[in-house]
């Protein structure tokens, strides 16, 4: 969605902050994703949120942070299926691949070393595909990445340098 609006709208991006996004699905990749959309329109949120966590978190993480898991899953069961299911469809059928050229804003590509949903692949066309970006890849992380200290916000900063400047 950010990458279509940015494609749409120019003019309103200053700076472009891509974590953990999608570009570039291949067959194999696509096929996960829209199955977990056919079972999100049917299931329970709290039934999908308790298979995602392997997703969202590393095991080790998942090891060390069992209070984080436990809250990204109560908050997770209180979403609004069709809501959730309206989102998930346009991630599943959106892929904005060879357009992304367009953007023309410095763009941060951010992605966990351990994203299998948000893949390395995936980060590396985006980064080779915008003329101006910045790659991050947090090491030991997955698509929760930005619950670390430092995981994202350390990477967002260095494209919002204007935004440092201010204490």
């Amino acid at each position: 969605m950010a990458q279509a609006l940015a494609l749409a709208r120019p003019a309103r991006v200053r700076h472009f902050p891509l974590l953990s996004t999608v570009a570039g699905r291949t067959p194999e990749e696509r096929q996960p994703v829209l199955l977990r959309l056919a079972s999100i329109a049917i299931a329970d949120p709290a039934n999908y949120s308790g298979q995602s966590v392997e997703h969202w978190f590393t095991p080790d993480f998942r090891r060390r942070h069992p209070e984080v898991v436990a809250a990204r899953k109560r908050d997770a069961a209180e979403i609004d299926r069709a809501a959730y299911a309206a989102a998930y469809h346009v991630l599943a059928h959106t892929d904005c691949g060879d357009a992304l050229r367009r953007i023309a804003a410095p763009t941060l590509v951010m992605t966990g070393d351990s994203d299998v949903g948000s893949n390395l692949r995936m980060a590396r066309i985006m980064a080779k595909t915008i003329p101006q970006t910045k790659l991050g890849i947090p090491p030991g992380l997955a698509v929760r990445f930005c619950s670390r200290p430092g995981g994202c916000g350390d990477g967002a900063l260095q494209l919002l340098p204007e935004r440092r400047d201010r204490s």
